[in-house]
């Protein structure tokens, strides 16, 4: 490989890297016409802002029929903002996101199938969490 190809080697690690820690990832499949595979969600989800998961929460696609990956991160995105306050939100991502979205990375045979079964693994961790915080 010569110059030029490592530097672009480099630079598109960097990205991916960028991309991962800002929870962009389901943005990059969706712009290849791919769906996301389930850790790529829960990314977005872990490293999303108040603001980010607030908007994903409320938007809608108007001029498209949603795809049911795309109604999973909306209602899971409801679910984190639904939080009584962006401390919580913010210890959820922290102690419950990010490791079930590193668990996913590691074990990718063991991925929820259906959109309806990541809402749920989801939604009972983040209550799991929430019942320890005393909510």
């Amino acid at each position: 490989m010569g110059r030029r190809g490592k530097t672009w080697a480099c630079r598109r690690a960097v990205g991916d890297a960028e991309r991962i820690l800002a929870g962009r990832c389901v943005d990059h499949y969706r712009q290849y016409g791919m769906s996301p595979p389930p850790w790529a969600v829960v990314n977005d989800l872990a490293h999303g802002t108040l603001a980010a998961l607030t908007k994903q929460a409320t938007g809608r696609i108007m001029w498209r029929r949603s795809h049911p990956w795309e109604s999973a991160e909306r209602d899971l995105a409801a679910v984190l903002v639904s939080t009584a306050s962006p401390e919580e939100i913010l210890c959820v991502q922290q102690e419950v996101l990010v490791p079930l979205e590193l668990a996913l990375l590691d074990n990718p045979g063991v991925y929820p199938a259906t959109p309806a079964e990541l809402v749920d693994m989801v939604t009972k961790a983040v209550g799991r969490a929430r019942n320890g915080y005393g909510s």
